[in-house]
């Protein structure tokens, strides 16, 4: 969390008017204006975060399970609060009858460029919403979800109001938070001292390891409890933990960088002025078809189709696909890693 002096400094920045931080400061400085509730068919639970030095609570095993944990791992997200306060709602309803009341946000987010309030709902969910709210819940041409009864209160303020959904995250990373999912909701976790002095002794002479080269000398266990608590650094976006062979373990973030950098330098087939990075993780297009890159070695590269299918092919193929623009390479978006 920002201490006063880094939060002033924040706030100076964006800049934001004194009713603006004062909202934000109540927000700060208060507990959740209600506690989760347990009712059939829901699941509640409490997220320990260091980010926020305290445990944050959720009420979907979905959605904002995974809305916490992303905010936790996220270096854009600054601090984030739980049911942190009542926000007016004034809309028509389908009928056209006015309907005002006070609405709990699931979070308020505070982020490097700005903050506002972050509402998650199951994909699905909003569908039906949308059909039965439409004043309250939209979708706009770019598949964007909108509340504008929020947009407007937030707005008077000038922070935000954001509906959104799991769908929005990488599906690797989804996956990955649930399978890692009884670790992070482990306010105790620790890691077995023996196991960290095999894994550091490990790394000092290997810098990166696959997952599975790691499994032969650490049981799982110690591991994933060394990535969470960042005695060493996994990109969950880059593959699924459940494919040990394609997931590559580093010894910090630094180390991660820079093997990145290498291994994504622009490869330019003989006779082709086409660039394709073939870094580990990286998207591409291969005849139509959308595939990721899961490994980069020598003689030849393996790909993974959104489909789930698998396959490894030699690095002169590679290249002759791309001289033929059977291979491109779409528009890469940003993604927020966890370790470090």
């Amino acid at each position: 969390m920002m201490d006063k002096l880094e939060f002033s400094l924040w706030c100076d920045r964006l800049p934001f008017s004194q009713t603006t931080r004062r909202v934000i400061e109540g927000i700060r400085s208060s507990e959740p204006v209600r506690n989760r509730q347990s009712r059939v068919g829901n699941w509640t639970g409490r997220y320990t975060s260091d980010k926020m030095g305290r445990t944050i609570q959720f009420e979907s095993r979905t959605e904002e399970f995974l809305a916490v944990v992303s905010y936790e791992h996220d270096d854009e997200v600054l601090e984030f609060y739980d049911q942190p306060s009542k926000i007016e709602m004034r809309y028509a309803a389908k009928s056209g009858r006015p309907v005002v009341f006070w609405h709990t946000p699931d979070f308020f987010v505070l982020r490097v460029d700005g903050a506002g309030w972050e509402e998650w709902k199951p994909q699905e969910k909003l569908v039906e919403l949308a059909e039965s709210m439409p004043n309250r819940y939209q979708r706009d041409e770019q598949g964007r979800w909108h509340c504008p009864p929020g947009e407007e209160y937030a707005a008077k303020y000038g922070l935000t109001y954001c509906v959104r959904s799991s769908s929005e995250l990488n599906p690797i990373y989804v996956r990955n938070l649930n399978f890692l999912e009884d670790y992070l909701r482990d306010p105790h976790l620790q890691i077995d001292q023996t196991a960290l002095k095999v894994m550091r002794d490990l790394f000092s002479e290997e810098p990166v390891m696959t997952l599975k080269a790691l499994l032969e000398h650490v049981e799982a266990q110690h591991i994933y409890s060394a990535l969470l608590l960042k005695y060493l650094y996994v990109d969950l976006n880059a593959a699924p933990l459940a494919d040990s062979e394609y997931v590559h373990i580093f010894r910090d973030e630094q180390v991660a960088r820079g093997y990145i950098i290498m291994s994504e330098s622009p490869y330019r087939p003989p006779g082709s002025s086409e660039e394709i990075k073939v870094g580990i993780g990286q998207s591409i297009v291969w005849d139509g078809r959308p595939w990721t890159i899961y490994n980069h070695g020598d003689t030849s590269i393996a790909l993974r189709s959104e489909g789930g299918d698998w396959v490894e092919i030699g690095k002169e193929e590679f290249c002759a696909l791309v001289s033929q623009r059977k291979i491109a390479q779409p528009i890469q978006c940003g993604h927020a890693n966890i370790g470090g």
